[in-house]
């Protein structure tokens, strides 16, 4: 009889855990941004979850937590109840970057999360200052060979965008040239619009503005197609750089062990959120490019590849953890 009593209590339990993924959301949901309010990837994590709540049906509340480069807004949603009601915006930084900067996180960026889709991608902008006569990526790579460490190039910071994409193109060019890191994203293109540094391989909604504005003059970008933003641009690849390829990215996470429907629930509605022509329009004035994952799976892969190049980046350019 308790034999009975306790096989009838676990079947019941089953429809009960299938239901509970069936009508989610019943409540709002918030989303995790670890960057300030204003930054690329909060106007962006807004744009989407918007369009998102909208096809869900539900609230998403984007909640701004920063600090310690991401890693504080990153270790909460780790720690989250892993029931589809906390969400992570997570990038580039925080999953790729932070991982070869850090010897202990306060997360684990793989067996804490559980991808679900990217949700934009930018390329890194190669820009020198006005006063170098270089005007192309060869005559840049010409120029700095004649004048062996006399280039400064700045970054954000060690670890940063720029600082690896600057070693990735000195790696494939043979230049040498002196890294000058600043504080921030801001600090280092004020640094070249200024002439206080020569060049730099920043992400090209931070500098967009100073190039626009006539302060960078911009020679190409890391993508691997032409930007939608600036298609007389060529690549740095195509200028002269076989192979070069590096870029920001921003993606939608949720705490391991959600539910596998609520995962592709979330993939879908940020997939057809990210089709939609407004979105597009709002990514353009952000500076950004529309990039979706075919499947979670596919993020998944993306962050794994992601992750051994920045530590190949790491060991080339003499890079140590802290």
């Amino acid at each position: 009889m308790r034999l009975s009593i306790v096989i009838t209590g676990l079947l019941a339990a089953v429809p009960a855990a299938s239901n509970a993924a069936e009508i989610w959301p019943n409540r709002p949901i918030r989303l995790i941004v670890p960057q300030a309010p204003g930054s690329a990837s909060d106007i962006v994590s807004r744009i989407v979850s918007g369009k998102v709540a909208e096809i869900l049906g539900q609230q998403i509340v984007i909640d701004n937590r920063t600090g310690a480069t991401g890693m504080i807004g990153v270790e909460v949603a780790a720690r989250a109840a892993p029931n589809g009601y906390t969400l992570l915006a997570g990038s580039v930084v925080t999953h790729a970057q932070l991982p070869i900067t850090y010897k202990k996180l306060p997360y684990d960026p793989v067996k804490d999360f559980a991808p679900i889709s990217t949700m934009y991608i930018s390329d890194v902008l190669l820009g020198v200052h006005p006063s170098l006569p270089v005007k192309t990526v060869k005559e840049f790579i010409t120029y700095a060979k004649s004048k062996p460490d006399q280039l400064n190039y700045a970054s954000a910071g060690a670890g940063s965008v720029a600082h690896l994409a600057g070693v990735m193109l000195i790696n494939m060019t043979g230049i040498t040239s002196t890294h000058v890191p600043y504080k921030g994203g801001a600090a280092n293109i004020l640094a070249v619009a200024a002439g206080e540094a020569q060049w730099l391989a920043s992400p090209m909604g931070a500098a967009i503005g100073q190039v626009r504005g006539g302060r960078i003059r911009a020679l190409a970008v890391g993508g691997t197609e032409r930007s939608t933003f600036m298609p007389e641009l060529p690549t740095i690849s195509e200028a002269g750089v076989p192979g070069y390829q590096f870029y920001t990215w921003n993606g939608l996470m949720a705490p391991a062990a959600t539910p596998r429907a609520i995962i592709e629930k979330l993939h879908a509605a940020t997939v057809k959120a990210l089709g939609m022509s407004d979105v597009r329009e709002q990514y353009a004035a952000a500076g950004a490019e529309v990039r979706s994952s075919a499947s979670p799976e596919a993020f998944a892969k993306f962050i794994a590849q992601e992750q051994q190049k920045m530590r190949t980046l790491a060991a080339n350019g003499g890079l140590k953890p802290e």
